[in-house]
C-alpha cells in the first residue's frame, strides 16, 4: 500500500512541475496570463462581495443569539420577580396574620371576661335568622344564650349549641335586641337588628339629648350581657310616629362579613 501512495505521489509531482515548465516555456504563457488576469477581474468582486455578505450575515447572525440569549435573560428576570412578588406577599399575609393573632391575645388578657377564642367557619343561609357557625360547641363548654363578642364589640349571642358547633344569632337580626346605654350620657333604650347594616335604638325619649357620634354600650340591665360591651355608634336621628321616642339609627362596630375570629364569653 505505501509504495502505491509513494508512486502516485511521484506521478503527480511531476505532472505539476511539467505544467509549469510547459507554461513558462510555452508560447500560449502570454495568453495564459492575461486570461488569469481578466479571471482575477471577474472573480476579485465577486470575492469581495461575497466575503462582505458572509460578514454581515456572520454579523447579524451573532446579533440574533444574543437577542435569544438577552430575551432568555429577560424571562428568567422576570420569572425572578415573579416568585419574590410571590414571596413578599406571603411574607405580608404571615405579618397581617401575626399581627392579627397579637391583637386578639392582648384583648383576650385585658379582657374582664373568662373568653373563649373561636372561628367563624360559616354563616346558616337555610336559617330564617341571621346566624354564623363557629367551631365551638358543648365539647368546649359553650351553652346556649352565651354572649359572643369581637375586640370591637358585640357579634350576636348562642342559640344552638352541638357538640363541635354553635349557631350564634347576630345583633343585626330582626329578632336580636340588647339594653344599651349612650356612654357618659347614661340614657337607656333597646337596641334591636333591622335585617341590614345598620341597628336601630328604640324608646329613647325625645327631650334626651342624643347626638351623632354618641357611643352605644351594653347596658348589663337585661341579665342577658354584661355592662360595657361596645355596640355601635349614633349615625342618624330622628323623631318616631309615636311623637314621644326618637328613632336612633347605629352603625355597629362589627363588621360580620369580615368577620373569622370571635371569643364567647364563658364567665362574667
Amino acid at each position: 500500500m505505501l509504495k502505491q501512495f509513494l508512486l502516485v505521489l511521484f506521478s503527480v509531482v511531476v505532472l505539476i512541475v511539467a505544467f509549469l515548465a510547459f507554461t513558462h516555456v510555452s508560447p500560449f504563457y502570454g495568453a495564459y496570463r492575461h486570461v488569469r488576469a481578466f479571471g482575477t477581474f471577474l472573480v476579485g468582486p465577486t470575492t469581495k462581495a461575497f466575503h462582505s455578505f458572509f460578514a454581515l450575515f456572520g454579523d447579524l447572525f451573532d446579533r440574533y443569539v444574543l437577542l435569544l440569549h438577552l430575551k432568555e435573560e429577560n424571562m428568567e428576570l422576570r420569572k425572578k420577580v415573579e416568585r419574590m412578588e410571590l414571596e413578599l406577599q406571603r411574607l405580608h399575609s404571615i405579618e397581617n396574620e401575626n399581627r392579627r393573632l397579637r391583637e386578639l391575645l392582648e384583648f383576650k388578657e385585658r379582657s374582664p371576661f373568662v373568653l373563649l377564642p373561636a372561628r367563624v367557619t360559616g354563616e346558616d343561609v337555610k336559617s330564617l335568622f341571621r346566624s354564623i357557625l363557629i367551631d365551638r360547641g358543648n365539647r368546649h363548654g359553650v351553652r346556649e344564650k352565651m354572649v359572643v363578642i369581637s375586640p370591637k364589640g358585640l357579634v350576636g349571642i348562642s342559640i344552638e349549641a352541638s357538640y363541635w358547633h354553635t349557631k350564634v344569632l347576630t345583633l343585626n337580626d330582626f329578632h336580636f335586641s340588647v339594653d344599651g346605654v349612650i356612654e357618659e350620657k347614661n340614657i337607656r333604650g333597646i337596641v334591636e337588628g333591622l335585617g341590614s347594616a345598620n341597628l336601630k335604638m328604640k324608646y329613647v325619649l325625645k327631650k334626651q339629648d342624643v347626638q351623632v357620634g354618641d357611643r352605644v354600650v351594653t347596658s348589663g340591665r337585661d341579665g342577658l350581657y354584661p355592662r360595657g360591651i361596645p355596640i355601635g355608634v349614633v349615625v342618624a336621628i330622628s323623631p318616631s310616629t309615636s311623637e314621644i321616642f326618637l328613632d336612633i339609627d347605629l352603625a355597629p362596630y362589627v363588621d360580620l362579613s369580615t368577620l373569622s375570629e370571635v371569643f364567647v364569653v364563658t364567665k362574667w
